[in-house]
């Protein structure tokens, strides 16, 4: 199936293309033939497609406003760099010096973000905390950040605050009194997969004991809704082990679960990794076992995306219970609105006259740090341009 499962599409937001069928008024049978005949996409797909299309449409009209925006908070530092990660991240010994810089560089960022705000009335929908390993930081100054996220910005009333703790090993009391003081929603607890010997091998350090236990005290001191990633295709994992992984976070009824298929992305260390990689027939197989088993358990594909270089060509997939989507998600993947990225490695997406204008900021934390004040200017110019074409009556 691999082979041809996303027939002659090559982009990494297919779901944008299904959703943009259908707020051109093309019913679903049409998306169907022209998602068949003129992408060959195998049937599979065009359902998933169709499926993920209806719940984010709903989304989009439903539940953002026309003046809202959201931010990607950039923490790059994390315990240790796992072997298949390209992300932009140090670990924490390696990157203590730039600590204190970093959150000072990034309050002056969201303090002209507030001021923006206070200038064009835009309103705060979804923060996402994420990096790197936010919950990793020393307590005081992610207490920082997310003080000065909470304090001096504008949210919508039912905002969404998501921080990623994708270390089990790093939930402890005090990170979850600071979710519970700031209000913080969703907390992306990661353990990619539950083999402790595969886990290891993939230079991550935390057991799936730390995953239970970090889930439980997430429920028990905090109720934000919790979304575990798992990873299909990592080497020494098996078609029924990786099965059995998925039915265990099931039963900890998450709001979120994501399967994402193992990539070997430029960068990471599993770059030119000669372990055993999964066959295609593998991955589809772990992919089906994964999506009748969410299915059964009553969850549903909110958003997708693909990447070069997975296993089996195949796609990451967002499940999610019954109105419990990620509107950070949806937003990101769909592009619609303005998200604005802080920190290192962040990209700024301003969406103006139905283009998008992208920005990045330096990976590295020196680099960033020294064209921090023209890449600012340079967000800032064109979020006062995109706020004017919002307001402009003539928009398209």
């Amino acid at each position: 199936m691999s082979e041809r499962h996303w027939g002659q599409l090559t982009g990494v937001r297919p779901g944008k293309l299904a959703l943009k069928m259908k707020d051109a008024g093309l019913s679903d049978g049409e998306i169907r033939h022209r998602l068949r005949e003129d992408y060959r996409l195998a049937d599979e797909a065009v359902e998933l497609l169709l499926e993920v299309a209806e719940r984010q449409q709903r989304c989009l009209e439903g539940r953002l406003l026309s003046d809202g925006f959201h931010l990607y908070v950039s923490l790059p530092f994390c315990p240790s760099i796992c072997h298949y990660c390209s992300f932009p991240s140090l670990s924490l010994a390696a990157g203590e010096r730039w600590l204190e810089p970093v959150v000072a560089a990034i309050g002056e960022e969201i303090a002209m973000v507030a001021e923006w705000q206070r200038q064009t009335g835009r309103l705060l929908t979804t923060v996402y905390v994420g990096g790197g390993t936010p919950s990793a930081m020393p307590r005081r100054l992610l207490a920082s950040i997310m003080d000065m996220l909470r304090c001096q910005l504008v949210w919508t009333g039912d905002g969404e605050f998501t921080v990623e703790a994708g270390r089990p090993d790093t939930v402890d009391g005090d990170f979850c009194r600071l979710c519970r003081q700031y209000s913080v929603s969703r907390v992306c607890v990661n353990p990619q997969t539950l083999n402790d010997q595969v886990r290891r091998d993939c230079g991550r350090g935390h057991s799936t004991v730390d995953f239970f236990r970090a889930v439980e005290q997430l429920r028990r001191d905090t109720g934000c809704w919790i979304n575990v990633d798992l990873i299909a295709g990592l080497p020494g994992e098996t078609v029924a082990g990786f099965a059995s992984g998925v039915q265990k976070v099931i039963e900890l009824t998450p709001e979120n679960i994501t399967i994402h298929v193992l990539c070997r992305k430029r960068g990471s260390r599993w770059q030119q990794q000669p372990d055993r990689q999964w066959l295609p027939a593998e991955v589809d197989q772990a992919l089906a076992d994964s999506r009748d088993w969410l299915r059964r358990a009553g969850y549903r594909p909110y958003y997708l995306y693909r990447q070069k270089k997975t296993a089996g060509d195949r796609e990451n997939v967002g499940y999610c219970l019954p109105g419990r989507l990620s509107v950070y998600n949806v937003v990101m993947i769909n592009e619609q609105q303005d998200i604005i990225g802080l920190g290192p490695g962040a990209a700024s997406k301003i969406v103006a006259g139905g283009r998008v204008s992208t920005i990045y900021h330096n990976k590295s934390p020196a680099h960033y740090l020294a064209s921090f004040t023209s890449r600012c200017r340079m967000t800032m110019s064109l979020m006062h341009a995109a706020a004017a074409v919002e307001n402009h009556p003539g928009r398209g």
